[in-house]
């Protein structure tokens, strides 16, 4: 179960990288 958290984990750090990029861009 610990690798379900650590793909949730860099999940959430990739789209928190996506939404700063959106947001420096907009």
């Amino acid at each position: 179960a610990e690798y379900l958290i650590t793909l949730f984990n860099v999940t959430t750090i990739c789209e928190s990288k996506n939404l700063g990029t959106l947001y420096r861009n907009g």
